[in-house]
């Protein structure tokens, strides 16, 4: 008899989970389903997105003032060395390396080697984003490790000086003199240059540099941009009505932070906004942009420059994405991951 209770016990519990387990399931397809509808995504990126408006970031760049008293933060004569953190585990290999530099200094950078000591036959320069006063965040080794593993490609990742304890004139000194070295050793057709968000307009600046320069036999097999940061000083009047709408990123803050960088100097100089840069001999060039965030308006400008100039320019516009969409966890950033190795490795 009591036998015969447990068993009627537990086949009203299985069908009270099942039912659960349902409504649950119901639940998540209305959602996923509004999601789309609203936004033009997967429920995965609408999570993420309520994360970081949780997350708060954006306060940092609604005034001048919350961006400086941030930046300040980083103010010290001892700048503690970066550390990969031990809890990021990684498929591919990683190493920290020292490339030394003209002046005696050193510029300190971390390698992402394929797994298993497969050959690479090409090797992706990575600038890494973060308002140029941050080191990289562990999704940026996520998503480089994806990247890697699927291309076969080695990593890069110099870990330039940041603000406000130096400015852009250091950063670029040291990555250009890297980039050299890496176009003379390899062979500028086995590099690829990239970088996302500030990375991003480090990448093309520097690219820009090398075209004003008349030195096209240098410049990268291909250029890679992720939301890049084109114009410090944020003009273009179509960013205006998209500033609510991005969770992360506002134009009063980022144009605080811009000044410090560029210490005195126009922030509408081609060295430091690449919109304004020569791109005349640019040849392949793809830029991963979302619509949720304030650097569209320019990322347009720029493939359309591009074009106009005859460089293959490839613009990745991800529906309802917000800033640098391909670093997070996401099936659209999966999907831009995937496609960032098959141009790394094209």
């Amino acid at each position: 008899m009591k036998s015969g209770v447990g068993e009627s016990e537990r086949v009203r519990n299985g069908k009270v989970a099942a039912a659960v387990a349902g409504a649950a399931g119901g639940l998540m397809l209305l959602a996923s389903r509004a999601s789309r509808e609203r936004y033009g995504r997967s429920l995965s990126a609408t999570i993420c997105e309520w994360i970081v408006r949780s997350w708060g970031r954006k306060r940092r760049y609604l005034s001048a003032e919350s961006a400086i008293r941030d930046l300040m933060d980083h103010v010290g004569p001892d700048e503690a060395p970066y550390e990969l953190p031990g809890w990021v585990g990684l498929g591919c290999g990683t190493r920290d390396v020292a490339f030394p530099l003209a002046d005696g200094d050193e510029l300190p950078c971390i390698t992402l080697a394929p797994p298993r000591g497969r050959p690479y036959e090409r090797t992706l320069l990575y600038l890494h984003g973060g308002a140029f006063d941050e080191n990289p965040l562990p999704w940026h080794w996520f998503m480089l490790d994806a990247i890697c593993r699927r291309s076969g490609v080695r990593a890069v990742v110099p870990l330039y000086p940041l603000a406000p304890n130096h400015t852009y004139r250091e950063a670029h000194g040291q990555l250009e003199e890297l980039y050299r070295t890496l176009a003379l050793q390899l062979g500028p057709d086995r590099l690829v240059l990239a970088g996302d968000s500030a990375g991003g307009n480090l990448a093309a600046g520097l690219a820009g540099e090398l075209c004003a320069r008349g030195e096209a036999d240098l410049l990268p097999r291909r250029l890679i941009l992720l939301s890049p940061w084109l114009d410090l000083a944020l003009e273009n009047p179509a960013i205006g009505p998209i500033e609510p709408d991005d969770p992360l990123l506002a134009r009063p803050g980022l144009r605080e932070i811009a000044k410090v960088w560029a210490d005195g100097d126009d922030l509408r100089s081609p060295r430091l906004s690449p919109l304004y840069a020569d791109v005349s001999r640019l040849r392949d060039v793809t830029i991963f942009i979302g619509t949720r965030e304030i650097f569209l308006p320019d990322a347009l400008a720029f493939a359309a420059k591009l074009r106009e100039a005859g460089a293959l320019a490839g613009l990745v516009v991800g529906e309802g994405m917000n800033h640098a969409y391909p670093l997070f966890p996401t099936p659209e950033g999966r999907i831009a991951r995937r496609e960032i190795a098959e141009i790394v490795r094209g």
